[in-house]
């Protein structure tokens, strides 16, 4: 019985899963790239705008460079055939055709895109494993990712080799995101509060920290949770703001409400009781949320109900008359959770005693939580680390913070693919519990290659930071663990560098005098980095008040480490070397068998023989099962494995079932919409024309892979569940002899 096509479409659409979309981002305006997570395996869905024959490609690239991104790209051919596959970049932008296809079951539709124009809305959805274990890909690990996005005008000749660098081929873009995502449900009945600036005009200076103090509503003499927190910008601010900060003001009865540089002359000097961090944000996070058991308490009896907003203007182009209103949004819930959350500050201390010398690809310096600090502000039962912001400026590539126990140091946060641009607050995907007596190390590691002198620590972009704001719980006096080299030793280095190597280094010289004083290179650049490492520290170790904790604060020792952190062993080099294993059996085999035959001393009967028994042996061997003798009565005497380890590029050419994407559309809310898709599909049965453009298109393909059924040798790039009867018809033509 030969069923319609209409009616085989239907049965299609009304089979295929409707899937649900955890983070959404809009590429640009024509290009929105919706994905979700699950046991390794990332399924993502894209919206393109664009011409009926033209290409688009998503992926992903270290840092969001060009060369080397990998890439998976729907694409046409001049014939109208499409495509789907796995590419990387070359060190010229040219497309190379990945010999494994790590791109998989790729369903897709066209509909209308109701503008007056010839372009449609292409949607797509496919599966990419988040390790493929492919050289070739892009590990998608925890931290930031760089999506990397190309678009060009079709229909294609070939894919290999076209330059995507080249304006004439391709449109690219670059966007960061956390592709791993924690969320957790917010309550109901959640209350907004927001802490913002009031008109203020930003200097047309290059960096201005920016203070004004608020007070909170009369609500908040009862307690409160604060369960998230958001950037609250404007567009006009966007590019300006670099982070920001509400602290708590605490130690007087009322406080000035006051705006205006921070440190200023003319600022109160009450202003100086403003220390217990609240809320913190840097440039390119988004919504920070509070897990289910924790929450930032505001209000109470006792509360002060003054805080103070300071803010980084990060102005390269020293724009006059700028005007900003951002600040912070509270979401708020009078429903009290178990713990109350806080904040503590790790890394290296806020001045210039820690430097990053010139010219070098790589340069790490490290900050210390000593045991010493922690072991006498701790809680006796410790306290749990649930979320962390990496923050450093412009030079800053990679971050983490390890945890130190008993000489034992395991992870608590790191970013690979770090960007000063993309400072996200993050929820850890495993809390860490850290004990009194545990050091905490935080680690940034640099990139100075433009740069031509030193680059000293301090608060303006083009010097250097390197902290991390962790969230814990429950809450305790401690706020600021951090630490830098001791001042004696660093005075004694600069000394050393005059009297040894004739350095213009002096004790009369300030200590960024000193720095600039010295002609770097990469030997003294490594015995800088051994005083980092093995000189005394100098610590902070303060709680919120600005107060020390008791005990002596110069001259620590650095913390002794007896098993460094490892990573988990690579769970693809198990199969790496299995395949390798296989393909040089193969070939011994082989190599075997041609010998064994031009000797002449087997007929063609003892060789098929032969070759049955070697391919049952191979099987015994095979990492994946073979299943291919129960398809093909001549498997036996094929010789050997015929079969490539890549799939076809043309996966399936059917409709998805999924949600509708509106292109363009203002995504502020960040909310998904539901669509019932039964009722939706049920709506398109009357007027399917002006819904979906492409079901002709779909009833000609399937029309002619009908026609051309008994020609299976002409046809290439056909959908894969008709791979057994081609690869039958191939193989059951050719001869023994011939092989």
């Amino acid at each position: 019985m030969r069923w319609p096509v209409d009616l085989f479409v239907i049965i299609i659409l009304c089979s295929l899963p409707k899937y649900s979309y955890s983070k959404s981002i809009i590429l640009n305006k024509d290009l929105r790239l919706s994905w979700r997570t699950e046991d390794g395996i990332a399924t993502l869905k894209v919206a393109a705008n664009l011409g009926l024959q033209d290409w688009v490609a998503i992926g992903f690239s270290d840092y969001g460079s060009i060369p080397g991104a990998d890439l998976c790209v729907f694409w046409r051919d001049w014939k109208g055939k499409t495509f789907f596959s796995d590419v990387t970049i070359s060190e010229e932008g040219k497309i190379q055709i990945d010999s494994q296809n790590d791109c998989k079951k790729l369903k897709y539709r066209n509909i209308k895109s109701g503008r007056k124009n010839s372009k449609q809305i292409l949607e797509y959805v496919y599966e990419r494993r988040l390790d493929t274990c492919d050289p070739n890909d892009y590990r998608i690990e925890d931290g930031t990712t760089h999506f990397l996005w190309a678009v060009g005008r079709g229909p294609l000749y070939k894919l290999e080799g076209l330059n995507i660098t080249s304006p004439v081929n391709a449109q690219t873009g670059m966007y960061r995101a956390r592709f791993i995502e924690i969320r957790t449900p917010l309550p109901r009945n959640v209350k907004s509060l927001i802490i913002n600036n009031r008109n203020v005009t930003i200097p047309g200076n290059e960096t201005t920290y920016w203070c004004s103090v608020h007070k909170l509503p009369a609500r908040f003499n009862r307690k409160h949770h604060v369960v998230e927190y958001r950037p609250y910008i404007k567009e006009s601010s966007a590019t300006i703001v670099h982070h920001m900060e509400v602290f708590h003001c605490e130690g007087a009865k009322e406080f000035p409400m006051w705006q205006g540089e921070c440190g200023s002359q003319d600022a109160p000097e009450v202003l100086r009781n403003c220390k217990n961090v609240l809320a913190a944000w840097a440039i390119g996070a988004g919504p920070f949320q509070y897990p289910e058991e924790a929450g930032l308490a505001l209000g109470g009896t006792g509360f002060s109900p003054y805080v103070m907003l300071e803010m980084h203007f990060n102005n390269q182009e020293k724009v006059e008359g700028l005007i900003d209103d951002s600040g912070i949004q509270f979401l708020i819930s009078q429903k009290l959770r178990k713990y109350d959350a806080g904040i503590l500050e790790l890394g290296l201390e806020y001045n210039n005693k820690m430097a990053i010398p010139p010219n070098l690809p790589e340069f790490i310096l490290s900050g210390t939580c000593a045991p010493e600090c922690t072991a006498v502000s701790l809680p006796a039962k410790g306290i749990v680390i649930f979320g962390s912001q990496l923050h450093t400026h412009g030079t800053g590539k990679q971050v983490e913070t390890t945890l130190v126990r008993n000489g034992k140091e395991s992870m608590v946060n790191i970013d690979k693919h770090y960007s000063t641009h993309f400072q996200e607050i993050r929820l850890l995907q495993e809390s860490v519990h850290v004990l009194p007596g545990d050091a905490l190390i935080t680690s940034c590691t640099y990139n100075t290659l433009e740069r031509e002198n030193i680059t000293l620590g301090g608060f303006g972009f083009t010097e250097e930071m390197c902290v991390n704001y962790v969230h814990y719980y429950p809450k305790s006096q401690l706020e600021v663990c951090k630490s830098s080299v001791d001042t004696e030793e660093l005075e004694n280095y600069f000394v050393y560098l005059q009297t040894e190597e004739g350095q213009d280094t002096s004790k009369d010289k300030s200590v960024e005098q000193n720095y600039k004083s010295i002609r770097w290179n990469k030997q003294r650049s490594r015995g800088l980095l051994d005083l980092y490492v093995n000189g005394t520290m100098s610590m902070q170790c303060m709680r919120g008040s600005g107060d020390s904790f008791q005990g002596t604060w110069n001259k620590i020792p650095q913390v002794s480490i007896n098993e460094p952190y490892q990573e988990v062993k690579d769970k693809c080099n198990h199969q790496r070397e299995n395949i390798a294993y296989q393909k040089q059996e193969r070939k011994r085999s082989f190599q075997h068998m041609h010998k064994k035959r031009t000797e002449g001393n087997m007929d063609q009967a003892h060789i098929a023989k032969k070759r049955m028994d070697h391919m049952h042996h191979m099987k015994k061997k095979s990492w994946f099962p073979n299943k291919y003798s129960d398809y093909w009565e001549d498997y036996s005497l094929w010789g050997f494995d015929k079969r490539s380890s890549a799939p076809l590029e043309n996966e399936e050419d059917i409709y998805g079932n999924y949600d509708d994407i509106q292109i363009g559309q203002n995504y502020d809310d960040k909310q998904e919409q539901e669509t019932n898709m039964e009722e939706e599909y049920n709506s398109r049965d009357e007027g399917s024309e002006e819904n979906i453009s492409s079901i002709e298109d779909i009833n000609e393909e399937m029309n002619e892979l009908t026609e051309n059924r008994e020609n299976f040798d002409t046809i290439e790039n056909v959908p894969c569940h008709h791979e057994n009867i081609l690869m039958r018809k191939r193989f059951s033509k050719r001869k023994l002899g011939s092989m």
